[in-house]
């Protein structure tokens, strides 16, 4: 090999090195491959039924934890509850709702309000997907900005 082919070779070489470094494959930051499919959750999936999502409001400023939901692979009619935290707010009438209705009919089903400060539903994740829903959120007659999160199923 004379020096020409041996320069482009290592030029080759370090270019490629700095693409994996810039997007992370290097040694110190490639998740595990327990990790790998919740890495870009706010938290853990959820693992089994009830999976909660707590909801707090600040001067009608809504917050979720986690704000995008993962349900695990397998965990079929999970029921999932949102539970406000903050005194003084309820959830609308339609408190969560999903933007492809006839989607996601054959999803999510029983959605109703509990008690005021809860929601459920039951969540068929019977496949892979990913569903945009509303928050809606009440303080006495005055409706709160709505909040638009995610449903991450099957992952």
């Amino acid at each position: 090999m004379n020096f020409k082919n041996a320069l482009c070779v290592a030029a080759a070489g370090l270019a490629l090195s700095g693409c994996a470094w810039l997007r992370g494959w290097h040694h110190e930051e490639v998740p595990a491959a327990s990790e790998s499919k919740s890495i870009f959750y706010d938290g853990k999936p959820c693992e089994r039924s009830p999976c909660k999502v707590e909801v707090t409001v600040e001067a009608c400023h809504i917050d979720l934890d986690p704000n995008r939901l993962g349900v695990r692979h397998g965990l079929r009619d999970a029921e999932i509850v949102w539970e406000i935290r903050s005194p003084g707010y309820t959830f609308a009438k339609n408190g969560i709702s999903f933007r492809e209705k006839e989607m996601t009919r054959s999803v999510f089903r029983d959605a109703r309000v509990v008690e005021g400060n809860k929601f459920t539903l039951v969540d068929a994740n019977a496949g892979p997907g990913t569903y945009k829903y509303t928050v809606r959120i009440m303080r006495g007659e005055k409706a709160c900005a709505p909040l638009d999160p995610e449903i991450v199923n099957d992952m």
